[in-house]
């Protein structure tokens, strides 16, 4: 039976959940087929971004429990303590396979000193939502560390999976570029595509004596004959905000009967321009008394809220990550039975458009989408039926048995890849770490940045060629070992 260490983030979704991540998600997605093909689990999560709190003041492994399993769970985000800890864990556990979910976990994966096999899940390109950030914060400086982080993974993993087929071809031009694209890679298939699957909020049942809950909307937020148009999620630097609202706008003008619902805010810890634009949009909107902005709710609201809806909305801008991304709200919604307008952009919205299952726009063209989904307000025979064509994509592609297939038949039998392997059997004494080793000079390069910053090597190449020839030979530099 195939043991593994997972490492992803948490802690993993449950009742009373306010902020969940795609990322969070994306651990639970490939965690749990896992455990139901009885393979020898270990889990580690990392925590979200900005939701430490005072617990993770010390660098601490604590357990925690999610349906039946337990699992440990890191305080903070000490690399320095994960690390040191995992690779005790290793060392006792000595699993067949280590599978990082998620870039940074990935990340911290690749830098236990070991020769495991390593799957690197890459849930999202990492260097496209840096661009994004750099954007919105009018600073590259970030860039750097997030390539330094990016390449450390593509050196050291043995198969990846990526959440769009772009994101896949994307990371196979970055692993060319460090020298993993070589004489024994050449039959080789790195990369999966594995996306998203879609994630079913379920409402706790009331207890006996409890009465059941009432509508989370329609009376208490909006009139009963309202139509609702739901964003559900996170507000991040590749959403069109300012065309969100000029597309509810039209719509309101059009429609009394339109009302806005977002649940879901700033992403505290790596982004929170983005909602407060949205929030200062909203305020300046004619129709502001329409628009109810819920900010995070607990999960098990999620349920009644998707049902109270009417149309779920997605509007993305033209940028890379929305060509290499993938959208979590819009499997929700679609899993759920509601209906979704998005612009075209990421993968998921081509893939059900081209299955007739979404209200479709170009990017950049609120007044199109508005009047796509006016035409259907007033035919709302038709959006039920693209929410069935949805739902049933959903369930056909976007299962957790479909989307993660590729990883459990790996697991049956991990191996390293090729030239991993390669540089393990033509080692003259033991390995111990395989990202110590390098196979070509392009690895060596990559080593060389890994180990030092540019401006450190060029202090050296100038001391170097100020060092007097010595016995003839000169000096010898050099910067990587093998």
């Amino acid at each position: 039976m195939t043991r593994v260490m997972i490492i992803g983030y948490g802690p993993l979704p449950r009742p009373g959940t306010q902020y969940t991540s795609s990322v969070v998600l994306r651990t639970r997605h490939l965690f749990k087929p896992l455990v139901e093909a009885g393979l020898t689990v270990n889990l580690y999560t990392l925590p979200i971004p900005g939701s430490e709190g005072p617990e993770g003041e010390v660098a601490a492994m604590t357990p925690d429990h999610y349906e039946g399993f337990t699992y440990q769970r890191f305080t903070n985000h000490s690399a320095e303590f994960a690390i040191q800890t995992l690779t005790e864990q290793a060392r006792q556990l000595e699993p067949d396979a280590l599978v990082g979910v998620n870039t940074y976990p990935s990340y911290i994966g690749a830098m236990i000193p070991t020769t495991i096999p390593l799957w690197a899940d890459l849930n999202g390109y990492w260097m496209a939502e840096m661009q994004g950030r750099c954007s919105v914060e009018k600073d590259d400086s970030m860039l750097a560390d997030a390539w330094a982080i990016e390449r450390v993974i593509a050196r050291r993993l043995d198969k990846f999976s990526a959440v769009s087929r772009p994101q896949l071809h994307a990371v196979l031009g970055e692993m060319a570029s460090i020298g993993r694209l070589n004489q024994h890679t050449f039959q080789y298939q790195f990369g999966h595509h594995l996306p998203n699957a879609h994630y079913r909020w379920e409402a706790p049942p009331p207890t006996e004596g409890e009465a059941a809950p009432g509508p989370v909307l329609r009376g208490p937020l909006v009139p009963p004959e309202a139509f609702v148009i739901l964003w559900s999620g996170g507000f991040n630097v590749w959403c069109d905000i300012p065309n969100l609202v000029k597309a509810m706008d039209t719509l309101m003008e059009r429609h009394p009967e339109v009302h806005f619902v977002s649940t879901g805010g700033r992403i505290e810890g790596v982004v929170t321009q983005v909602y407060q634009t949205f929030e200062e949009l909203v305020e300046q909107s004619p129709y502001t008394e329409r628009y109810h902005l819920l900010g995070w709710v607990e999960s098990e609201k999620l349920p009644s809220i998707y049902r109270e809806a009417d149309l779920g909305i997605n509007v993305d801008s033209i940028n890379y990550e929305t060509l290499f991304g993938a959208r979590n709200r819009i499997n929700a919604m679609a899993a759920e039975d509601l209906p979704v307008a998005s612009t075209l952009g990421t993968e998921i919205s081509e893939w059900l458009n081209d299955g007739q299952a979404i209200i479709s726009a170009p990017m950049r063209e609120p007044q199109v989408l508005a009047k796509k989904i006016s035409r259907l307000i007033e035919h709302r025979d038709r959006l039920r039926q693209l929410a069935e064509n949805a739902r049933r994509i959903m369930e056909h592609d976007f299962s957790y048995e479909a989307t993660t297939r590729h990883l459990l038949n790996w697991l049956k039998a991990p191996q390293l890849a090729p030239d991993n392997q390669a540089k393990l059997d033509g080692a003259v004494e033991p390995v111990t770490d395989l990202a110590a080793i390098a196979g070509n000079s392009l690895e060596e390069e990559a080593m060389l940045l890994a180990r030092h910053r540019p401006k450190e090597i060029m202090r050296a190449l100038a001391e170097h060629q100020t060092q007097p020839a010595r016995g003839g030979g000169g000096r010898k530099f050099k910067f990587w070992r093998t």
